[in-house]
């Protein structure tokens, strides 16, 4: 949480109905999807119900929504839940709305299958979390035969030290294409099975970071 606004005067939420917003109600287990169809600043919230029943009057609200690339929030609460002659709810205005930024460390939590190349071999990997900065990837270690009684070849393991570089491939939740970026290992654990890496990307294209920002944002609003 950054910046907070205060004012005499009616604060601006920065955004025009129709606009998408999540609302946590009391209660409930999960962030609610609505969306912000009127308002008169200083006086009201327009908002179309996320299911009919699930907000009543008098029903305190947090409420947040995304903007120049950060979650914005406030409080509010219900004026009046209208049933006719459309389900409508009025909330009372918000006196501050607050910015709550993506911390550089912060991470999302996913499951993201990927490709790692690493001299000149491939590997498939699974990404658990992420954001623009790096990743922490999983990678299980392959039996010492294959099924057909065959030996695992050393080509087929993936051994890597902290410093060496590699490249990844994956596409993000969303996305309609696979993107590629080159990263670098921080640190790793080695287990018996797997070996649990934590990268940082070295390159990322405008496309790639927009994606993964989209990406953690979405995630905050769940």
């Amino acid at each position: 949480m950054n910046k907070q606004t205060n004012s005499r005067k009616a604060v601006s939420l920065g955004v025009s109905p129709p606009a998408d917003i999540s609302l946590a109600v009391e209660g409930a287990p999960s962030w609610l999807k609505a969306k912000l169809v009127g308002l008169n600043p200083g006086q009201y919230l327009i908002i179309t119900p996320p299911t009919p029943g699930q907000i009543v009057s008098g029903n305190p609200l947090e409420a947040r929504y995304i903007r120049e690339g950060a979650i914005w929030g406030f409080k509010t609460s219900v004026l009046k839940a209208l049933k006719e002659p459309f389900p409508l709810i009025f909330l009372s205005y918000p006196k501050t709305v607050q910015r709550h930024e993506l911390r550089k460390k912060e991470r999302a939590k996913c499951y993201i299958p990927a490709k790692v190349i690493f001299m000149n071999d491939g590997f498939d990997v699974v990404i658990s979390d992420i954001n623009t900065s790096g990743c922490r990837f999983t990678y299980r270690t392959p039996s010492s035969a294959h099924e057909d009684g065959g030996p695992v070849s050393p080509g087929e393991r993936l051994r890597l030290m902290i410093g060496d570089e590699m490249t990844f491939d994956f596409r993000m939740p969303g996305e309609p294409q696979e993107r590629s970026c080159l990263g670098r290992v921080r640190n790793f654990a080695q287990h018996t099975d797997k070996i649990v890496v934590g990268a940082q990307f070295m390159s990322l294209t405008a496309e790639l970071s927009s994606a993964i920002k989209k990406y953690m944002e979405q995630i905050r609003l769940l």
